[in-house]
């Protein structure tokens, strides 16, 4: 196994170990988040810290699955929309056959941007 004492060596350079005494009710509470995160109790407790000092708000997990939610709807919607605008270019590459529909560019151009929209909102929403 050479490069491990290098690897090992590199990695104590970057990272920085502290114990912590926690009382039993902190403990629970970071333990319960942790669990509830799906993460390692020191990871848990690192984001914590990190987002009490940045003064942010943790999502719970009920938000979080809220916020999947939408962006699994938000994806289905954009799969409809695209199975839409190839039923669309269906329906233009007959109407060209026969030369009947000409303002097929104009359907197409709004499927496009309701299709951008949504991708717009989806982006929002995995901002939050």
């Amino acid at each position: 196994m050479t490069g491990t004492p290098e690897r090992l060596r590199r990695f104590r350079a970057n990272k920085k170990r502290k114990e912590v005494y926690l009382d039993p009710d902190a403990f629970t509470l970071v333990s319960a988040f942790a669990e509830e995160h799906d993460m390692a109790f020191g990871a848990a407790l690192v984001r914590l810290a990190l987002a009490q000092l940045e003064g942010q708000m943790l999502p719970s997990a009920q938000e979080q699955a809220e916020r999947l939610r939408l962006e699994e709807q938000l994806r289905e919607l954009n799969m409809l929309v695209r199975k839409i605008s190839d039923n669309v270019n269906q329906i233009a590459r007959h109407s060209n056959r026969i030369e009947a529909l000409r303002d097929e560019h104009g359907l197409l151009q709004h499927l496009k941007s309701c299709c951008d929209l949504m991708t717009e909102s989806a982006h929002k929403v995995s901002r939050q």
